[in-house]
């Protein structure tokens, strides 16, 4: 019997679109087992279960394997949890994440055994005049063989001995020149194939993994998994703002390396001085780029103001004596200063185990903000994402929040991911900073730390 076809047979979950049967032929080729209907070749639905969870395929020799892509949840076999290509038998539970769980049935296709037919009889012996001529030739054949058993025991002679011609002068060298290095150079370029660009999936998967080193640093490493697939899709809605003329922050972009550089290391080296850790500063830094775009002298129309966006009553709380009779929000040395003590004081009253919930702190009120830590609306696995993807938890100036701080430290990470993203998400994006001199045309120097006017 040969292998026909597979068909996946769900315990837990259901089949999303068909009876969840696969041909063998597309098996050899590798199929996508999630929910993403564009990019899976069966189609699942559960809980936990990412965009493209896993691969199945087969060999011609007709052995399934199975590998996890870098999915949330994991993939599984009989309750073992695999990291790497694993074989797929018949009768072992297959699981995606917690709520799939399919069955792996193999349908064979039944070939006739072709029966052996007996010969005629006419063709059952040959006929005797054939049978005579065939002793002849036995016969021949033996003698054969003997005469050249005798020939081959006397010494054989040795071969004459041949004379090469002389040497014919030619116009031409004997060899040909060894190619210049300029030949051999463009040789290699022509054949070396160019590197193919990184999928979508890849794509998705950097960003995935750049959260969820996101979370650790800003935990301080109490924080090692995530999973949210709704928090990835709003995130990747959320990037063209960073690269979009339309909302001048390319601009910001453009700064980043200029002043946004100093306000880093500022913020840093006041934060190390709290007892925060070197890489939870590194990831809060590019907060003041999703808050003023690097503008020293911003102002929001609820009257945040300076890079930071500091509230008047919030300043009052940092300010000191000599601040009192100014108002130094514009001074953006200040305001960093003071920004890390802010921060300082809301990771002391939040904790360090929902870092996202403690950044929205920051737009929302430490005690609002952190309330949610406690509150049964939030999943316990999805507290630090889930606020700010599902409506009604939060305002929606801060459920929009968190994912452009992601975005802005995505865009800061990995500018060419972030951009290929962001065109896959607005077809007529322009991506000004990537023209040459794009940056250098705005001539942007680092503002003096002045008080606003």
């Amino acid at each position: 019997m040969q292998a026909a076809s597979l068909r996946l047979i769900p315990l837990r979950g259901r089949v999303a679109d068909g009876d969840g049967c696969v041909s063998w032929d597309r098996l050899l080729q590798g199929i996508v087992l999630g929910r993403d209907a564009e990019v899976c070749g069966v189609c699942l639905e559960g809980d936990g279960l990412s965009r493209s969870h896993a691969q199945l395929w087969a060999t011609p020799g007709g052995a399934l394997w199975v590998r996890d892509l870098g999915s949330r949840n994991g993939t599984w076999l009989d309750g073992r949890h695999i990291t790497a290509p694993s074989r797929l038998d018949e009768g072992v539970e297959l699981s995606l994440g917690p709520g799939v769980v399919l069955a792996v049935q193999v349908v064979r296709s039944e070939a006739r055994p072709i029966e052996p037919q007996a010969p005629p009889v006419s063709e059952t012996a040959p006929p005797r005049r054939l049978r005579g001529w065939l002793w002849g030739a036995a016969a021949g054949l033996a003698l054969a063989v003997v005469a050249a058993f005798v020939a081959g025991s006397e010494p054989a002679a040795e071969p004459p001995e041949v004379t090469a011609p002389p040497p014919q002068p030619v116009d031409g060298p004997l060899e040909a020149a060894p190619p210049s290095p300029t030949e051999v150079t463009s040789r290699t370029e022509a054949t070396t194939p160019e590197p193919l660009a990184p999928t979508p999936l890849e794509d998705t998967l950097l960003l995935e993994d750049h959260i969820r080193q996101l979370l650790l640093d800003l935990s301080e490493g109490q924080v090692t998994t995530f999973r949210d697939d709704a928090f990835v899709e709003r995130v990747e809605e959320t990037l063209p703002m960073f690269v979009d003329r339309r909302f001048s922050y390319w601009r910001g972009y453009c700064r980043w390396p200029v002043l946004g550089v100093f306000i880093a290391e500022l913020f840093e080296r006041e934060m190390r001085e709290l007892g925060h850790s070197a890489a939870r500063a590194r990831g809060l830094a590019p907060l003041v780029w999703v808050e003023s775009n690097l503008f020293v002298g911003a102002e929001s129309a609820v009257g945040a103001t300076g890079a930071w966006q500091f509230m008047a009553g919030t300043w009052q709380r940092y300010q000191t004596a000599d601040d009192a009779t100014t108002d130094r929000r514009c001074d953006w040395a200040q305001a960093t200063r003071y920004a890390a003590e802010y921060f300082d004081d809301i990771f002391e009253t939040c904790g360090d185990a929902y870092p996202f919930l403690a950044i929205a702190g920051y737009n929302w009120g430490e005690q609002r903000s952190c309330r949610l830590q406690a509150d049964d609306r939030v999943s316990i696995y999805r507290r630090n994402t889930m606020p700010f993807t599902a409506h009604g938890l939060v305002p929606e100036e801060t459920r929009d929040y968190i994912p452009k701080f992601v975005a802005a430290t995505f865009v800061l990470a990995h500018t060419e991911a972030a951009v290929r993203i962001a065109q896959r998400e607005r077809l007529d994006l322009n991506v000004p900073f990537l023209e040459p001199g794009a940056c250098d045309a705005l001539q942007i120097r680092v503002p003096e730390a002045r008080p606003c006017p």
